[in-house]
Formats: structure tokens, C-alpha cells, sequence
């Protein structure tokens, strides 16, 4: 779970152990309830429910557990638990506000991005959307959650920012470029770096996009990392990045085809890039060329697509 939500929800839980604690230490009951209703709750081990509601709108259920059934002392256990439940539920609806708002920023983010690199350089804009989708589906592949996915999906589509700072000339040269061009376009991981490093993402977007270029044998760049010093997202990036910039065409070359790119990481699994993932990619996309002209399709519209590896 994402530390965001992580803290607000550990509150919650903090709260409910604590209340079950001077529930337990007391006498309890359920208040107000038919004989009837009272019994079915005693029988589930249910002996305490309180709405929890916000501007008279309920919101949920808070049921506590346990093995006494009788009536309290005094109506002090009932306030004290009133008014924690009204904290509790206060965290509740924070929670959901800031991840309203947090999509809402991630959305202005991308979409300011997604706008600066059409306008300037349509060939990464579209490269962004298919890495970022091919990215997804092979985060799906190797366990990740919706919420990992959801990750990996949105810095593929920031991951190469960077090349804003890259001379247009350059990015649209049809030749082959030279060592000096080269550096410069090897210096967009750390640009989208220090673009992106001020969004306070609930992922690793930044450190990937750092790193979506380096190689496990530290050959690659800017940093010259190696093995687990790469995060996962990042390995799974450099991955989708290859398949897609190969099978691809590039203003300096027409495209190699599908079964080119998935060579080039079979070649290097293990050494340039992590074999899992290398193994996820190859399972799905290895007997499934349909699929991926449908994956790519999808993305230049936004659209997910679902892949599934054929056996």
C-alpha cells in the first residue's frame, strides 16, 4: 500500500483497536435495536454498530466484536465512541479527497506534458503513449497491482520529458548522429529528472524516469548503475522502451519489426535487462503480433487494451 494512504488508514486502525480495547475492559451491549435484530447481531458476535455519518449522508458501518453481552454502567462508553467514530470517519473522507485530488493533479500533469511534446515533437509524444501502455500490460504480467500499474502507466507517459532541452534538429535528423549529438540526448533522463522531481507523485516516477535508460552490466546511462540498484519500474521501462523504439519507426531508420526488438532483449536478458521482465515481454508478445499492433493501436488513442500471452 502507498505510504499516502498508508498513514490516514493506520489511524483508522489504531483507533479501532483502541476502541476495542476499553470496549472489551467494560461492559457492552447493543443499543436500541429490536430483541430480534439483537439477537441475530449476538449470534454473528457482533456487539456494538454505529453509523458513521457525514452531514446526516452514512458513509459506513462501524461493528465491533466480542464475547459480552451486557449492558453498560453508563452512557460515557457511548459518547466516547461517538465521538471517535466521528474522527474516524473524518479520516475516511480525507482520504478520499486527497486521492480525488491527487488524480486530479496527476491528470493536469499529464496532460500539460502530453500537450508541450505533441506541440514540439509528435514522434515522442506517440513513443511516451506505447511505452506507457506495452509498460502496463507487462507490469501486469509479473504480479504488479492496479495501483503498481497505474504507476508504471503514468511515467511511461512523462519518461521522456527530458527531450524538450534536445535541439529539434536532432530529434528529427534523418541521419545517423554523432557522439557529441548523442550526449545530448543521453542527457533527457536527467532533465525529465529535474522537470518532474518537484511533483510530489505517489509513485517512483522520478527515480524511474532517472533511470529508464541504465542497463544491468552498468552500461547504460546517466548514472552508469547496475543489477538492483535500477528500480523494477525502471527495468521495466528500459524493456517496453526497446520493444517499442525498434519495432518503431525513427526519423534516422524505418522500423526493424516486432521480431527484431524481442531478439535484442532475448540477447541481452539477463545482462542488459532484467529476465523476468524480459520472460513477461516474451510470453506475451512472442506469438502474438495482433496483439501488439492492437496494444499500440489502442494507445495512440488512450485506450487500454487487454493482452493476453498465447500459449
Amino acid at each position: 500500500m502507498n505510504l499516502y494512504f498508508f498513514i490516514p488508514l493506520m489511524w483508522v486502525f489504531v483507533c479501532l483497536i483502541l476502541l476495542a480495547v476499553l470496549l472489551i475492559k467494560g461492559k457492552k451491549y447493543v443499543n436500541g435495536l429490536p430483541p430480534r435484530e439483537k439477537e441475530v447481531l449476538k449470534n454473528s458476535g457482533i456487539e456494538l454498530l454505529v453509523p458513521l455519518k457525514n452531514k446526516n449522508r452514512l458513509s459506513g458501518i462501524l461493528l465491533l466484536a466480542g464475547n459480552s453481552f451486557r449492558k453498560p454502567d453508563s452512557l460515557e462508553e457511548q459518547r466516547i465512541l461517538q465521538r471517535a467514530s466521528s474522527n474516524i470517519l473524518g479520516d475516511i473522507e480525507s482520504v478520499k479527497e486527497e486521492y480525488s485530488e491527487l488524480h486530479k493533479t496527476i491528470e493536469g500533469v499529464i496532460n500539460v506534458v502530453s500537450q508541450v511534446m505533441s506541440n514540439r515533437d509528435p514522434y515522442t509524444a506517440s513513443h511516451q503513449r506505447r511505452v506507457a501502455e506495452l509498460a502496463r500490460v507487462i507490469a501486469k504480467e509479473i504480479g504488479f497491482t492496479d495501483w503498481q500499474m497505474n504507476g508504471i502507466y503514468v511515467t511511461g507517459l512523462v519518461h521522456d520529458i527530458g527531450k524538450v532541452s534536445v535541439p529539434t534538429e536532432i530529434l528529427t535528423k534523418p541521419g545517423k548522429i554523432n557522439a557529441t549529438e548523442f550526449d545530448i540526448i543521453k542527457n533527457h533522463c536527467r532533465v525529465g529528472y529535474d522537470i518532474l522531481r518537484k511533483i510530489n507523485f505517489p509513485w517512483p516516477v522520478t527515480t524511474a524516469v532517472l533511470q529508464h535508460h541504465e542497463r544491468l552490466d552498468g552500461s547504460g546511462y546517466p548514472q552508469g548503475l547496475s543489477g538492483n540498484d535500477i528500480i523494477v519500474e525502471a527495468r521495466i521501462l528500459g524493456v517496453a522502451d526497446v520493444v517499442e523504439a525498434m519495432s518503431s519507426h525513427r526519423p534516422y531508420r524505418p522500423a526493424l519489426g516486432l521480431d527484431s526488438a524481442l531478439e535484442e532483449i532475448s540477447r541481452g536478458s539477463g545482462i542488459l535487462y532484467d529476465a523476468d521482465i524480459v520472460a513477461a515481454c516474451l510470453k506475451l508478445l512472442r506469438k502474438n503480433k495482433i496483439g501488439f499492433d492492437e496494444l499500440m493501436a489502442a494507445a495512440e488513442t488512450h485506450q487500454e487494451c487487454v493482452l493476453e500471452a498465447i500459449n
